[in-house]
């Protein structure tokens, strides 16, 4: 009897650094799930409030509400791209109008939302491009307004050369990112199904899992 309850409490504590290898992945299935819901959620919400704001005549507002949206980014989810061509729209409205000041901060808004969200493969250079060319010949307009000798053609080029000499993300750093994350929790995974198999050697799963999370971690900062 009590070589079979050392057998059986042998197995027991086997079994715990197994449970808390699958407790730590799925918390933290939960914890990307939970963020990504957070994120898709709040987008969505913003959208749809600078819309009203927008429906209602509050530019200033919806704007506001845009840029919070175009921010609130996933990966293949249209939110974001929906609110930059929201931006966009405001500022071609405001250039219309002769607001240029406002018209700058708009296509500005656009451009920072772009660079900030470029995930893969950089910023949607089409996007890009549009949010440029309006800044560029926003400012060029803003200047005209106070300085009535200002050649527009000229200063609208001087401008676009300015913008297309901003340093975009390195996309490979986001996907190292990526990358490391998928094999941290690949790895977990794996040694937390194979913990009690006969000769499993556990150390190279779990240093491999560690090696992996600290290049997420820096990746996370040199993006």
């Amino acid at each position: 009897m009590s070589g079979e309850g050392t057998a059986t409490k042998g197995r027991e504590e086997n079994r715990r650094p197994r449970l808390a290898l699958v407790l730590v992945g799925v918390s933290a299935l939960i914890l990307l799930s939970a963020v990504a819901g957070r994120v898709y959620f709040s987008a969505q919400t913003e959208l749809g409030l600078g819309r009203q704001a927008l429906a209602e005549g509050k530019p200033v507002i919806a704007q506001k509400h845009f840029l919070f949206a175009a921010r609130w980014y996933l990966p293949f989810v249209s939110t974001s791209g929906d609110a930059v061509r929201e931006l966009l729209a405001l500022g071609e409205l405001y250039a219309k109008e002769g607001r240029f000041a406002q018209a700058v901060a708009a296509f500005d808004d656009a451009r920072g939302a772009l660079y900030a969200t470029a995930w893969l493969a950089g910023p949607d250079q089409e996007l890009l491009e549009a949010a440029n060319d309006g800044f560029s010949g926003s400012l060029a307009g803003w200047k005209k307004q106070r300085d009535h000798g200002t050649d527009l053609a000229e200063e609208t080029a001087r401008y676009q050369r300015l913008t297309a000499a901003v340093e975009t993300t390195n996309p490979w750093w986001s996907l190292l990112m990526g990358l490391s994350f998928l094999a941290y929790a690949g790895l977990l995974g794996l040694a937390a199904w194979k913990w009690e198999a006969p000769g499993f050697r556990k150390l190279p799963y779990l240093a491999g899992a560690g090696a992996s999370f600290v290049i997420w971690i820096v990746s996370m900062f040199l993006i």
